[in-house]
């Protein structure tokens, strides 16, 4: 399980649809992760050294709401795409 820093809990008219484009955010260990939808499911997806995404599991609505201000930018997020 992927372990993000404590931040506030997200309220749900907090959070936007989740979409096919989706957010990339930083865990604890600085390390990259992506999720979005996918086949109607919401995915978690870890940064490869390879350069690209791989598909991890499924993420619950719970876990989104945990990831809260670790999400980056828009344009901080542009490097892993």
């Amino acid at each position: 399980m992927v372990r993000v820093r404590p931040s506030r809990q997200f309220e749900r008219n907090d959070m936007k649809q989740l979409d096919e484009t989706g957010f990339v955010f930083i865990d604890d260990k600085d390390d990259p992760y992506h999720v979005r939808m996918w086949n109607d499911v919401a995915w978690l997806f870890r940064w490869h050294p390879d350069n690209q995404w791989v598909s991890l599991r499924p993420i619950t609505q719970g876990e989104i709401w945990e990831i809260g201000d670790r999400k980056l930018s828009p344009e901080e997020a542009e490097l892993y795409f």
